[in-house]
């Protein structure tokens, strides 16, 4: 029976702390009747992608983990796979962990749905001031970035583009309220047909750290 699955990748701080990790969420359509080895087929190809990318992200970021769920299961949700990976993210100096770059998907329209039920997005990040192009007085995404995300992207969608673990948008809305049954999740889960990154950052604000210092000064 088929199923959507959730990927939520968890890039923990080096200062160890939860509410200094940054989350990325990822859906997938799996059409095994177990989920398992689709879970591993995305899983690799997830760790494949971050590792693609690894020296643009900040070096203030530690051990990244991945946990998967099927969308399927009753809440609370028990895990059917999660493991850690390595990168090296020890080069260049960090940019504030506010400083993201989106990733916009898009699965194809359809008559009558709206086509924001058909978008998603990931904000990438924190990242180091490699990914920065200070040129012409105006901070952009250096094209080098773009370029190399296309690469890993598309190495990505080589492998969950299509077949029994494809990247897909969830919309919570259509699905209505959980639990999911697996026709519910089937209207509510559109393949990735196609991606995009541009060269404006975004920023988000949950992702800044808590103060470490104030100065003050009387004011006569």
């Amino acid at each position: 029976m088929a199923t959507t699955l959730r990927a939520q990748v968890r890039l923990q701080n080096q200062s160890g702390l939860p509410i200094d990790v940054c989350m990325n969420t990822w859906h997938f359509r799996s059409t095994s009747f177990l989920p398992a080895p689709d879970v591993l087929t995305a899983h690799d190809a997830l760790v494949a992608y971050y590792q693609g990318m690894q020296e643009y992200y900040s070096p203030v970021l530690g051990g990244p983990s991945i946990t998967w769920y099927d969308l399927s299961d009753a809440e609370p949700r028990t895990p059917i796979f999660t493991d850690t990976f390595t990168w090296d993210v020890s080069g260049g100096t960090p940019l504030p962990n506010e400083v993201a770059i989106t990733v916009s998907l898009t699965a194809a329209p359809e008559s009558g749905v709206p086509i924001g039920r058909r978008r998603g997005r990931i904000f990438m990040g924190p990242f180091n001031i490699g990914v920065l192009s200070a040129g012409d007085f105006d901070a952009r995404v250096i094209g080098d970035f773009l370029e190399d995300w296309q690469n890993v992207f598309d190495a990505f969608m080589d492998v969950v583009g299509s077949g029994d673990a494809r990247l897909s948008v969830f919309s919570p809305t259509t699905a209505g309220a959980p639990p999911w049954s697996s026709g519910e999740l089937d209207a509510a889960t559109f393949p990735v047909v196609a991606a995009h990154v541009d060269n404006a950052f975004d920023t988000i604000r949950s992702r800044g750290v808590a103060a470490s210092a104030r100065t003050t000064w009387p004011v006569t």
